[in-house]
């Protein structure tokens, strides 16, 4: 009879990786925690909309939420859109306001003659010519588009041969909101997490049947795999 081979593998085996488990599941443990943390201490659609200037959250019922004070607190559940009020004369004086939709048509020089529903004005301002810069807060509108709930000129409407609405409103929004990575990530999160939950999920499903296949076609699977590659 020949040599007998030597089992490869040691008898008495035991887990060499306790430590590192326990480092793992404590690390899970510690995200739970700040997960639901920031969950119920937070406001997560922060991530998403804009913020006027008196601190309410565009699409938000602020009152209710007690993020800002009471005086300054509005329902902003319809309004969902960040607006930019630029003023003359040079338009370096903005507003934030939150506003139902993005206009769909531009009014940018205003007077006495001008109809309401030409201005743009803050929350809680009357929409009238007498309200308009520079005694009151109000200003014409100029045509916009919706970008990442933010109302963006659809037309570069220039103020004069150097300088542009388009550009002063990008400007600032690169500043205040386009700058932060993190909230361009959970925007899009926020967005796409059914596409990203069926995405997983198919992956899943192919990752099993892949590993059956292996188990009985294994050689074609392999020669299948690099054709396919190649």
């Amino acid at each position: 009879m020949g040599e007998k081979t030597k089992d490869p593998l040691p008898s008495t085996r035991k887990c060499r990786d306790l430590l590192f488990l326990i480092i793992f599941a404590l690390f899970w443990g510690g995200m739970i925690v700040v997960a639901v943390f920031g969950r119920r201490n937070g406001y997560p659609p922060l991530l998403v909309y804009g913020v006027d200037d008196d601190g309410n959250i565009c699409g938000a019922d602020n009152v209710g939420l007690g993020l800002v004070p009471q005086e300054l607190a509005a329902d902003m559940t319809s309004k969902k859109y960040l607006y930019y009020i630029m003023y003359p004369p040079d338009f370096a004086n903005t507003s934030k306001v939150c506003v139902e939709k993005c206009p769909s048509e531009t009014y940018l020089w205003v007077d006495s003659q001008s109809n309401s529903s030409q201005l743009i004005c803050p929350h809680g301002v009357v929409p009238d010519a007498n309200n308009t810069w520079p005694d009151g807060p109000c200003w014409g509108m100029y045509k916009s588009s919706s970008l990442l709930f933010r109302c963006f000129p659809s037309d570069n409407v220039l103020v004069n041969s150097t300088l542009s609405i388009y550009k002063q409103i990008v400007r600032r929004v690169n500043t205040s909101f386009l700058s932060d990575i993190a909230t361009k990530i959970f925007r899009d999160i926020s967005l796409a997490w059914p596409y990203i939950l069926a995405g997983a999920g198919i992956a899943l499903i192919l990752g099993i049947v892949w590993i059956v296949l292996m188990r009985f076609l294994s050689g074609f699977m392999v020669w299948f795999s690099i054709f396919a590659i190649v």
